[in-house]
């Protein structure tokens, strides 16, 4: 099987769509500033209500970065992962180093996600994250290829052992 790209469009997960939000809630922030006059704003921020927005907004931008920062791009082949951080950086992992491909529920009402966990600590850590590319909320059974990398990885790891058990 030649190399072929199992993730979505990482690059606008990972730059645009945060910088979107960060612009979105500055707007936000910036209109109430304007038409609102500043004693309005801190009058605001006496009660409940405001410091609940400020502090809820802070919240969704921080986990929205955090989030696209750990979203990898991903390639396989019938031997390896390949992993990319869209920064130039690409390694790659065995396929039998895989531990196992699950979905989170890591803010799944936007995106599906997958957690593939390895066995050793790679450069882009022990746990990795991407987009899957394809279907699009279905929320009841995982992502296909959830069911197909796990598949490739027992597959090799039974060859592997038959390789290594001489049989």
């Amino acid at each position: 099987m030649m190399k072929r790209k199992i993730s979505a469009s990482t690059l606008e997960k990972k730059i645009f769509m945060p910088f979107v939000l960060f612009l979105g809630i500055a707007f936000i922030i910036f209109i109430d500033i304007t038409v609102y006059k500043a004693e309005t704003i801190i009058k605001t921020l006496e009660n409940f209500r405001g410091w609940i927005f400020i502090i809820g907004n802070i919240i969704l931008v921080h986990n929205s970065i955090w989030t696209a920062i750990r979203i990898k791009d991903i390639s396989i082949d019938d031997s390896f992962l390949y992993i990319s951080n869209l920064l130039g950086k690409e390694i790659k992992v065995p396929l039998s180093n895989i531990v196992r491909a699950e979905q989170t529920c890591l803010m799944r009402v936007f995106n599906e996600f997958v957690l593939i966990t390895l066995d050793v600590e790679s450069e882009f850590g022990k746990k990795i994250f991407f987009i899957p590319d394809g279907r699009k909320h279905i929320f009841l059974e995982p992502h296909p290829v959830v069911d197909e990398l796990n598949r490739l990885v027992s597959s090799h790891k039974q060859k592997k052992r038959n390789e290594e058990t001489g049989g």
